[in-house]
């Protein structure tokens, strides 16, 4: 009796993963495209401006992104959050699909939220089946326990979509070459915006989306209008100035090529300049070796002062030749422009709320 009990459930399993995949078929006939944003860095501000961008020109898109907190943004433009009572699963992109349904979209605009080279393909090729792919850029992360049998490189492959349109950037696509070929996927090449960035600070982002728009014959002044309305994460490179002084928040450059990418940047915005800086480093005991990039990095930087907050405040102390203080509360924090760095989550989420609560924003 046991075994068919067992056998039982088995079956009321099956049948249950049958009628979801049969519902998420009847949903994604439904949208004239889906376009699915993967990549190292950049994933929801690339899919924040597609959304925006795709309504300015018409469209009812559902929007959903992962990011710092995840949300959806429905066809009407009211942006909601999404509560999780249980740890990050990829079924919540199936419920997504089925509620952009409910809200009569025709178009779904969906942030990647695997990081698992099995989960991303059954998340594009079982769920999504996207016909428009971003990939913003291939960077290593997230390398701490193992979580990657191989690289991230590597991981993504899976999200390549069969027949459809692939969003890359042209280094990447080379890396890419072999799963493009098989897959037979159209590649539209990203070039980073060489107008005014004020949309966004990373000319990469708006140039993958102006990919996207392009591909869907939208013009280009019409969706920067609406790129222009999109609203930030609190995770974004941004500047805010408030009555604590400036913070760069630079929190969500976690690894050494997003490093570089950002500090250029922001030369390039003349937000900073090679006189020493003042960083604010915030670590997690999860994350050692994302600090130990850090560090490595902060040695070959002009520095002022570095303020650690969260754990390895030793490490850093012993192998910076610049003042290095213990940040426990915003009062640890210093008057005048200071650089985020590390991770958002903890006390760097703090910070942002802080700064941005007592905000006048630098956008020129």
């Amino acid at each position: 009796m046991e075994i068919i009990g067992l056998i039982g459930v088995g079956l009321l399993f099956i049948m249950l993963l049958v009628i979801e995949r049969v519902r998420l078929l009847k949903a994604r006939k439904t949208f004239q495209h889906v376009i699915h944003v993967g990549g190292t860095r950049g994933k929801t501000s690339v899919t924040r401006l597609i959304g925006a961008a795709l309504r300015e020109a018409g469209y009812r898109p559902f929007t959903k992104v992962t990011g710092t907190t995840p949300a959806f943004i429905d066809p009407g433009g009211n942006e909601h959050t999404i509560k999780r009572v249980a740890p990050a699963n990829i079924r919540e992109q199936g419920r997504m699909m089925l509620s952009a349904k409910r809200a009569h979209a025709n178009c779904l605009v969906i942030e990647c939220m695997a990081i698992r080279e099995p989960l991303i393909h059954v998340t594009q090729h079982r769920m999504l089946q996207a016909n428009h792919v971003v990939i913003t850029n291939l960077y290593d992360d997230h390398a701490e326990e193992g979580r990657f049998e191989h690289s991230q490189q590597d991981a993504l492959r899976a999200i390549v979509p069969k027949d459809g349109a692939l969003h890359v950037q042209k280094h990447d696509a080379v890396t890419l070459k072999e799963t493009i070929a098989s897959s037979n996927a159209f590649v539209h090449t990203v070039t980073p915006y060489d107008g005014e960035t004020k949309i966004d600070p990373h000319a990469a982002n708006i140039g993958a989306a102006l990919s996207v728009t392009r591909a869907l014959n939208i013009d280009d002044q019409v969706a920067l209008k609406g790129m222009k309305q999109a609203k930030k994460d609190v995770g974004a490179l941004d500047v805010i100035k408030s009555d604590h002084g400036s913070l760069i928040n630079a929190f969500s450059a976690n690894d050494t090529q997003s490093l570089n990418d950002t500090f250029a940047t922001l030369k390039k915005q003349h937000r900073i300049n090679d006189t020493p800086y003042t960083i604010l480093i915030n670590n997690r005991l999860d994350r050692p070796l994302r600090a130990k990039t850090h560090l490595n990095w902060l040695k070959t930087q002009p520095l002022n002062h570095v303020y650690v907050a969260g754990p390895f405040y030793h490490r850093f102390k012993r192998a910076l030749n610049v003042p290095v203080k213990r940040v426990k509360s915003l009062n640890d924090l210093p008057h005048g422009p200071i650089i985020g760095m590390g991770n958002l989550q903890g006390f760097g989420k703090t910070v942002v709320h802080y700064y941005a609560k007592h905000k006048v924003m630098l956008h020129g």
